[in-house]
């Protein structure tokens, strides 16, 4: 694992979509993203530019920040197969969006009604679902 440790004062930025810039005083040092698996910045005299959360995102690689009272750890978000399905249910004509929705949140209801039945509690009457589009 290469790990990248940022200390004192210095600042991050992103140079093009491929490489971090760290500066320290007068001195200009360049890493390669495909060099690097992981982030850690020491200190709260680091400065990072805004660029830098997301370009490093994008390559799958933590970051995480240690000051005097603080921890911060940002690590990507996981995608999954649901992700995608939602993402394309967005891009959907609105009725059948909403089609969808409802489906799912049907199902929704059914898991939570078998946990009531499994532990034995009274199921609640339900309302009828809304017609989408109505």
């Amino acid at each position: 694992m290469r790990l990248l440790v940022v200390r004192s004062e210095a600042e991050l930025y992103v140079k093009g979509r491929a490489s971090i810039i760290i500066k320290r005083e007068n001195r200009f040092d360049e890493k390669h993203l495909r060099d690097i698996d992981s982030v850690l910045i020491i200190g709260s005299s680091v400065k990072i530019s805004s660029s830098l959360p997301p370009v490093l995102s994008s390559f799958n690689i933590p970051l995480a920040i240690v000051a005097k009272n603080s921890v911060s750890i940002m690590i990507n978000p996981i995608v999954t197969q649901y992700n995608n399905y939602r993402s394309l249910q967005y891009r959907l004509e609105p009725i059948r969006g909403l089609e969808i929705a409802l489906e799912y949140i049907k199902s929704r209801v059914n898991g939570m009604v078998n946990i009531l039945k499994n532990r034995k509690l009274e199921i609640p009457n339900f309302p009828d679902p809304p017609t989408p589009g109505s």
